[in-house]
């Protein structure tokens, strides 16, 4: 390993001593790890030579509990497709607007490509994502990067999301977490080839100095003193892989290899790599006040499980004690050992039978088995993650809506841990995401994507775009019961399809019911995975082709309304027609008898005849108008 420069040993310097410190700061909490690491994976983290039965049996508690808290919280937080949702801030939307730029459509294109990039299978969002909260589940803490990934053709198009190990992620000593450190060293073991690739890629720029194969011993002097100086003595270089380390901090990052190569420093450049402060996301699944390492469920639950193995271990070695009794043999007695056989039908010669009795132990399994189900009870309340909420049988009959509410009741915990995932963890890789895209993607794959033209993406900073937009998870954290969750979905569709229309418009804020998104909610509540199919989005041709056909069918409904109209009052006319036609013949009959009447001279009552008179009058008075002037009457 060839000397660096001076500024480069400086740097170095620098770097070690940081390192060094923030090392022996995580030393215990990573040793500690390790111990619950075993907890997961062998059910123990006591040694062989430490155990005091002769027996052992190992509960896989542990185990069990990790992995239905990760199902239940991968399943809850991307229970919805699309996993995200982008929302202009109320805040800002008048100034978008004022920027020619409509914020509804632009947040729907910005949904539209998250979307097509975390569920592009090249980017393995779901696989890192179960990674991420499983590691937060073991260990406390779990860390997950997003960095830029450009294709071949060097054009960026997916983000590269990975998890970190949690023993390769060390923070400035006494950070409270990843956002409040001053700098985070993120450690990854590389082949050689891959450090000269990406020399040859321009990204390292002292690949060639890495594992030089015409080196001799004299050569790593100055490295031994380095990192004497720096307090570092036992660091050994590991002659198959290369130990590159990176330095993150306020965007810029710091590589250097098997502490003693600078491979690469972007302080000297224009722009930082990253369009954020740091590309690496943390989760903490039982945090703790002011404290960087969070609980994991092995460290809650290692003494109960552990104190459960010993009881098992103990049942059994009692178990085979009261099935094979230690046998008590008089000290002296002529008796030959090889004869006795602990075998059915066995036969052992005795010259005196009271020269061995068996020793009698007592049978304590029902015991055991009490002080088992203590532990159990143990390990669901410091978990607060019951048997109900796991789909056990429950230990006595239950109604089933006391069932229901129980598997509720016993998730508030476990609700507080997805809203915390959601709120910190999903946000900051959705809005890393999307600040990758400004900064890197090219207008036209944004345009591929979305299908239409940008509607003001590229019109906006890094810094606006932060400001105007959140991005949010789909997930519900309200529960994890489908049951459950789908009362509610069909509680909030009764309601919102009784509201009229005309209160949509009254109220104080008016407002317009969205039946896709709404539809497209339900069916998804009720596991309907081709919504997209059932509720197909029609394209501006169909939308502009139904629209003239439903102002056709308008068209002729008002026409056939005005024929209808017509007719009625063609009709009517008839009638009147004939009304008309009838009181003109009952005045002209009594008119005619009148006037019979008094051509022959009868002598006629003067008050009748007047009588008749008023009788006619009135009857030509009252006739109905067909429409002729000043109410008076005509005739047909």
């Amino acid at each position: 390993m060839r000397e660096p420069s001076k500024k480069d040993l400086k740097t170095l310097e620098w770097l070690l001593k940081r390192f060094d410190a923030s090392e022996e700061w995580c030393e215990p909490y990573f040793d500690r790890a390790q111990r619950h690491y075993k907890l997961y994976r062998f059910g123990s983290g006591v040694s062989e030579a430490d155990w005091p039965y002769v027996n052992r049996t190992r509960s896989r508690d542990i185990l069990a509990f990790v992995e239905d808290t990760t199902a239940l919280m991968v399943q809850t937080l991307f229970a919805q497709i699309p996993f995200f949702a982008t929302e202009p801030r109320e805040t800002e939307i008048l100034t978008l607007k004022k920027e020619g730029i409509d914020p509804i459509k632009l947040a729907d294109q910005v949904s539209k490509v998250l979307h097509h990039q975390v569920s592009h299978e090249d980017v393995e969002f779901f696989e890192e994502m179960i990674d991420f909260y499983k590691g937060g589940a073991m260990l406390g803490n779990s860390y997950l990067g997003v960095y830029p990934k450009w294709d071949r053709d060097g054009r960026y198009r997916l983000p590269l999301l990975k998890t970190h190990d949690f023993w390769n992620v060390l923070p400035i000593a006494g950070a409270r977490r990843v956002t409040k450190s001053k700098g985070v060293f993120v450690r990854e073991f590389m082949s050689v080839e891959d450090v000269q690739t990406l020399g040859k890629k321009g990204i390292f720029k002292n690949a060639n100095k890495v594992r030089s194969p015409n080196e001799s011993s004299s050569d790593n002097k100055w490295h031994e003193r380095l990192l004497q100086d720096c307090g570092i003595t036992a660091f050994e270089v590991d002659p198959d892989n290369v130990e590159t380390i990176h330095y993150l901090s306020g965007g810029h990052v710091i590589s250097f290899a098997d502490r003693g190569v600078i491979l690469r420093d972007s302080r000297g450049d224009v722009e930082t790599p990253y369009p954020y402060d740091m590309p690496v996301v943390q989760y903490k699944y039982m945090p703790l006040p002011l404290e960087f390492f969070a609980m994991g469920i092995p460290e809650v639950l290692e003494h109960l499980q552990e104190d459960k193995n010993l009881i098992r271990s103990a049942r059994r070695d009692n178990i085979d004690l009261v099935i094979q009794q230690i046998i008590k043999a008089r000290q002296g007695a002529d008796i030959n050992y090889d004869l006795m056989n602990y075998s059915p039908g066995a036969i052992w010669p005795l010259e005196n039978l009271n020269d061995v009795e068996p020793l009698v132990v007592p049978d304590v399994t029902q015991s055991s088995y009490q002080e088992e189900a203590q532990r159990e009870h143990d390990m669901e309340n410091a978990l607060s993650f019951f048997g109900y909420a796991r789909g056990m049988t429950p230990q006595h009959q239950e109604q089933p809506t006391t069932v229901m509410k129980l598997q509720q009741a016993s998730m508030n915990r476990l609700d507080l841990a997805v809203k915390m995932a959601e709120f910190t963890t999903l946000q900051n890789i959705a809005t890393r995401v999307v600040l990758l895209n400004r900064r890197y993607m090219e207008k036209d794959d944004w345009e591929a994507i979305v299908g239409e033209p940008d509607a003001g993406f590229y019109r906006l900073s890094e810094e606006q775009i932060r400001r105007f937009f959140m991005f949010k998870p789909m997930g519900s954290s309200v529960t994890h019961i489908k049951e459950l969750r789908q009362q509610q979905i069909q509680a909030a569709m009764d309601m919102t399809v009784s509201i009229p229309p005309e209160a949509t418009m009254s109220a104080h804020t008016p407002f317009k019911v969205d039946l896709f998104e709404l539809l497209t909610t339900a069916y998804d509540a009720i596991d309907i995975k081709n919504a997209d199919r059932i509720l197909r989005k029609l394209s501006p041709e169909e939308v502009q082709g139904m629209q003239k056909q439903q102002q056709k069918e308008a068209f002729i409904k008002d026409l056939v309304v005005e024929l209808e109209t017509k007719e009625k009052k063609m009709e009517t006319h008839k009638l009147l027609a004939e009304t008309v036609k009838s009181y003109t013949g009952a005045v002209e009959d009594i008119a005619t008898a009148y006037a019979k009447v008094k051509d022959v001279g009868v002598d006629i009552d003067a008050n009748k005849i007047k009588a008749y008179e008023a009788k006619i009058k009135k009857m030509a008075a009252g006739r109905p108008s067909l429409g002729g002037g000043n109410g008076g009457a005509t005739t047909t």
